[in-house]
């Protein structure tokens, strides 16, 4: 397979970046070109790349954008990219993903269909437990490497993290809505190759590690209940997003599945933390933007 384009999108993190770069130019099958998108980083990313001689790689091309458009923003910009550069798979990531050695060849060992797409498994640092609990199109939830059973196995949604998809497929879908900003960006995307008949496939032997997100759980009249632990700004783009995707595609369930979800994770927040008048703004705004469908980039 021919014109394989790995897209980085990176904000603020230059040493996750490093280590992904270094991850992907020891692969024992090398891409054809590695973009990286820079989200206007203000930690001195483009001169320690400099310094590191990346910027001088044949293989890499750098491009920072002239403000933060979000990780949603950012893919869209590199798909675009990639795409004019004459792209014909392109395989998506965020700076802290650290893919094994053989993540590529072994994800393109996959039959591919270029009307689907095929995603790494993304693995928490030295154990065995999946980053998130993923959703087969069968509705069963994986957690653990134990529960890839088939070697591809048809799944909601993938993240942007180890995602494969073909320029067949992303010029009908068209770009990453950039408007999500942050979070669901994916969930969406996904979503729209779903209504064109595509399907996400998670391929068992492409791996790569990833941060375990921070959880929280607490005891509400004896039930144990888990939360993903995130600041009152991403708390609102997660909530607000989650809304406006709820309303585009899944009916009556934003009511009776999505919304009992949030009201949840709010108790959770303002029972688990400190910053309860930040959280309490960021719930009360993400509803209230995400009912209307307001969506962009938003300062608290």
């Amino acid at each position: 397979m021919s014109s394989i384009f790995v897209i980085v999108v990176s904000y603020n993190r230059k040493h996750l970046l490093i280590k992904c770069i270094n991850r992907l130019l020891s692969q024992s099958l090398l891409p054809t070109q590695i973009f990286i998108i820079d989200n206007a980083s203000t930690d001195g990313t483009e001169s320690y790349l400099k310094a590191q001689g990346f910027l001088d790689h044949s293989l890499i091309t750098y491009h920072c954008l002239t403000e933060n458009i979000g990780g949603a923003g950012g893919f869209a910009e590199g798909i675009k990219m990639a795409m004019q550069s004459g792209a014909e798979w392109m395989w998506l990531m965020d700076d802290d993903a650290m893919p094994a050695y053989d993540a590529l060849e072994k994800l393109l060992q996959s039959p591919l269909n270029e009307s689907c797409v095929y995603g790494s498994v993304a693995i928490g640092e030295g154990g065995e437990r999946l980053c998130w609990p993923v959703e087969t199109a069968f509705g069963k939830k994986l957690i653990s490497l134990d529960d890839l059973g088939s070697p591809q196995i048809p799944v909601v949604f993938h993240p942007f993290l180890g995602f494969l998809i073909s320029r067949k497929l992303a010029t009908e879908v068209g770009l990453p809505d950039a408007e999500f900003f942050l979070s669901g960006d994916d969930v969406d995307y996904c979503l729209r190759i779903a209504s064109l008949g595509g399907k996400v496939y998670l391929c068992r032997a492409s791996r790569l590690n990833h941060p375990m997100p921070p959880r929280t759980t607490i005891n509400i009249l004896g039930i144990r209940i888990d939360s993903l632990v995130q600041t009152p700004e991403r708390t609102y783009y997660n909530i607000r997003n989650k809304i406006v995707i709820a309303r585009r595609y899944y009916g009556t369930k934003l009511w009776t599945q999505t919304t009992p979800g949030i009201l949840i994770r709010f108790t959770i927040s303002i029972l688990a933390g400190p910053n309860r008048y930040r959280y309490i703004k960021a719930y009360s705004l993400a509803i209230f933007h995400g009912l209307l469908g307001k969506l962009g980039k938003y300062s608290l």
